[in-house]
């Protein structure tokens, strides 16, 4: 909303000595802006600038830096002597479209403040600018890797740790996850931005203090309406931009030389680009800017009218609602008053038709699309065509946002946090709100419809149910009240998605709760709401719950004689057999399931009865009912695939065909690489075939590496699949003996999934290294070891491997160690000539 003369990508990349370069907003390669004289501040630091020399060749030419150090680091910023290396999340920090205004002297003391402080929260009003401020600060941190949390959408306090773990790329269950939050953000000197923290303060605040306990080279940054209060916290305060002082004449050249007013302006050439500032016209600016308190949302919105009405009429509409905007204000300060002016004055110019969309799209927690639009309007919209020119319409006056990027004919959506409220209590004045919560939860039940009842969660049923989860979650709490059929078809969608991203307790509290809104099971999706339940239950180990919940879904999906239902109650209660290490029921329980399956299920039906034979020893059945399957069926989904192949590559490798079962295996990692829980099984087998090679020391870091991740997920495997696993890796240590035994198990336990999968398949990148047709593939270096290794062969020295890869001499000497242990060599000269004979051999 306000920041830094201009979006120019010219920002510093010096590093300081705690690594955190201080932003230089407004900085243009070095030539003076037009306002420099004005500001009197270092285009480097911010600092004051000394007076102009009175003599030599720059005499009288005003000073550009305030010190010799601060015009070499621009030199150095000219010249491209700095590498960016800073982390961006493209889905979470996008380039504005716009230009940042303002701000320079906010941004200089965030990072004066961050590195003397680990935490600073950066407090101020609703629409003041908080969240742009801080991304602007942080994409002018060219060294240090940074993470951006959006909060906005996270109602629950337990959830915030998720939100952390999925914006850092850490998945796995909520009592493994901080752990691994940990483990990612310890690592090396970063940044964690807590975003809009205002609704959360207790859960924002515990979280920081654990993390930054165990974390010493961790910083946070946060941004809230108030603090948080947290331990060694420490506070910015962003108030409104800069404003014409009281009773000063209202010249242009005044006028112009305030945040606030250079804000309008920007955003009125926007929408006519032969807008100007005028003698005449400077003071109406300087009062429309005064009037909404110099907040930036507010400016933005009231500048974007210039293109339909006089400045005269902006300032008296202004005006007119100052008494319409205290309503349903109790404790907010007057610039709150405002900015809701700026809103309802915007809102008061749509049309009708206008009014109706925008009010009730305001129901819609995340991003959204043309139908989602229309099915929340209602029966008073016209058409799609007609709903998608509205939107069109509210988009052009700043009410609503386009969501980039996106497909041309599938235009997405968004309406700003403020603006959306403004709308809800349009709506609840209106007495329309629960009705627009009701179609809105009649879409989501309409759409998750088909996903709840589906076999296997993740297929195309699913797309569009994991793209309106802040939705599902809004809706799931408007419908708890009774036994109501959406709710329950809700709260499974929601548990079921909650599986898909590897996060089961949510799912298990959300359901046992809507189970006690039904006690007389009348909703027709109560057992897949059981179902759920049940594997949910057992894969936190309490199978005796979970037996009981899956012999209560089957009875109510037999009596109601839904196949659909009771094919997926059956595959459940065959799973939870299994996991007893129950064969025989378990493969009574499958044979059921496949008899009662739908035509879309039974591959996925008779892979899990074929699953079920090879763990009790019946390979010949399995392989029969195998022949039936196809993991080319475009029925099936990508983890369906997945699983079909795991189950092929068992009977190949039972049949002695080791070749085929490591090439099925690897297809079938490739598959579920995305999903912990089912990549462990195909990481596991694929460490079977290593020891069948003869491969062990291979096959102890995939036995370790995939045992450390059932651990992280807290996820068991069935105890006879369990028993096979500890039968070979045993054989595998004996064979390894010791020291090779323990340096194995320790580098499969130091692999993270990502690394791990890349070691299964076999997978290195090359980097700085050219690639070679005769690169070694049989060896237990890491991608970055195996680069080192090529580069000592090639005769360069510590520091100049450091040079190529961009590491420190002393990370190449930390390498070269861990390459000496793993190899059993000794010197540089072994290391060249074990290099040199396995690209021979391979």
């Amino acid at each position: 909303m306000s920041g830094a003369e201009g979006n120019s990508p010219e920002r510093t990349r010096a590093r300081l000595a705690d690594g955190f370069p201080s932003p230089v907003p407004g900085c243009n390669t070095g030539r003076v802006r037009p306002d420099a004289a004005s500001d009197q501040t270092c285009l480097m630091c911010g600092n004051a600038l000394p007076p102009a020399r009175q003599n030599g060749p720059r005499a009288g030419r005003p000073a550009r830096y305030c010190s010799n150090a601060c015009r070499q680091r621009a030199f150095r910023h000219r010249t491209g002597t700095r590498d960016r290396i800073g982390r961006w999340d493209a889905d979470a920090v996008d380039e504005p479209g716009d230009r940042f205004v303002g701000r320079r002297r906010e941004l200089t003391l965030l990072n004066r403040q961050l590195r003397a402080s680990r935490l600073v929260t950066l407090t101020g009003p609703a629409g003041v600018g908080k969240t742009r401020t801080a991304r602007e600060f942080v994409g002018s941190l060219g060294t240090v890797p940074f993470y951006l949390v959006p909060l906005d959408s996270v109602s629950q306090p337990a959830q915030v740790l998720a939100a952390v773990a999925a914006a850092i790329g850490v998945d796995g269950r909520r009592q493994a996850m901080l752990d691994a939050v940990v483990e990612q953000l310890a690592v090396n000197r970063s940044l964690l931005v807590l975003d809009n923290c205002e609704h959360l303060p207790e859960a924002c605040a515990e979280l920081i203090e654990r993390l930054l306990g165990r974390c010493p080279r961790l910083r946070v940054l946060t941004t809230s309406r108030e603090p948080l209060r947290a331990r060694g916290e420490v506070v910015v305060r962003l108030g409104v931009l800069s404003l014409p002082k009281s009773g000063q004449a209202l010249g242009k050249e005044k006028v112009l030389a305030t945040e606030a007013a250079k804000l309008f302006v920007d955003r009125a050439l926007a929408v006519d680009p032969g807008f100007a500032v005028t003698e005449e016209n400077a003071a109406l600016v300087a009062q429309i800017c005064c009037r909404v308190d110099g907040l930036p949302l507010a400016i933005e919105l009231a500048a974007r009218r210039v293109s339909a009405v006089p400045l005269a009429e902006v300032l008296a509409g202004l005006t007119d609602q100052l008494g319409l905007l205290t309503d349903g204000i109790r404790t907010g300060p007057p610039r709150h008053r405002e900015l809701r002016a700026a809103i309802a004055w915007s809102y008061r110019l749509l049309t009708a038709g206008e009014r109706l969309v925008f009010r009730r799209i305001c129901v819609l927690e995340s991003d959204f699309d043309v139908p989602a639009a229309a099915d929340v309007v209602g029966v008073e919209a016209a058409s799609l065509a007609t709903t998608q020119r509205v939107l069109w319409s509210l988009e052009a006056k700043s009410l609503i946002q386009r969501v980039l990027p996106a497909e041309p004919d599938e235009p997405r959506f968004r309406l700003l946090n403020t603006v959306r409220n403004y709308g809800l209590e349009r709506l609840a004045a209106d007495a329309e709100l629960m009705a627009a919560r009701d179609r809105l939860a009649e879409r989501l039940a309409r759409i998750a419809g088909p996903a709840v009842s589906s076999f296997f969660f993740g297929g195309s049923a699913s797309v569009e149910v994991l793209r309106e989860r802040d939705n599902l979650v809004a809706a799931a709490e408007h419908t708890a009240h009774s036994a109501d059929e959406r709710h329950t078809v809700l709260a499974v969608a929601l548990a079921r998605m909650s599986w898909h991203l590897q996060q089961t307790s949510a799912g298990t509290d959300l359901l046992r709760r809507a189970i006690a809104l039904d006690p007389d099971r009348r909703t027709a999706h109560h057992c897949d709401l059981l179902s759920t339940l049940a594997w949910l239950t057992a894969l936190n180990r309490d199978y005796t719950e979970a037996f009981r919940l899956a012999i209560e879904a089957v009875g109510l999906a037999a009596r109601r004689d839904v196949p659909a239902q009771l094919t997926r109650a059956l595959d459940v209660l065959g799973r939870i057999h299994l996991f007893r290490d129950e064969f025989g029921q378990a493969v009574e329980a499958y044979r059921g399931c496949v008899r009662h399956a739908p035509a879309e299920d039974r591959p996925m039906c008779l892979r899990n009865l074929a699953w079920a034979l090879v763990l009790a020893g019946e390979v010949g059945e399995a392989a029969t009912l195998m022949t039936q399957t196809s993991s080319e069926d475009p029925v099936v989904s990508l983890r369906m695939r997945g699983a079909l192949m795991h189950t092929s590559g068992l009977l190949q490798l039972a049949e002695g065909d080791i070749a085929a079962a490591e090439k099925t295996f690897a297809a079938a990692l490739k598959a579920t690489a995305a999903h912990s829980y089912y990549a462990a099984y195909s990481i596991e087998a694929m460490a079977l075939v290593a020891a069948r090679q003869d491969d062990n020391y291979r096959a102890s870091i995939l036995f370790a590496g995939a045992a450390a991740t059932r651990e992280t997920l807290g996820l068991d495997a069935e105890p006879a699949w369990q028993r096979q696993l500890d039968a070979a890796t045993g054989r595998v240590l004996v064979a390894l003996g010791h020291p090779r035994a323990g340096a194995s198990v320790a580098y499969g336990n130091d692999l993270k999934l990502d690394q791990l999968v890349a070691y299964a398949l076999r997978r290195y990148r090359e980097d700085d290294v050219p690639a070679a047709a005769g690169e070694p593939t049989d060896h237990p270096l890491t991608d970055r070891e195996l680069q080192v290794v090529a580069l000592v062969a090639a005769g360069l020295t510590n520091p100049q491997i450091a040079g190529r890869l961009h590491i420190s001499a002393s990370t190449v000497k930390t390498h070269l160690a861990g390459i000496r242990n793993k190899l059993e060599l000794r010197s540089r000269t072994q290391i060249a000539v074990w290099y040199t004979a396995v690209r021979q051999v391979s």
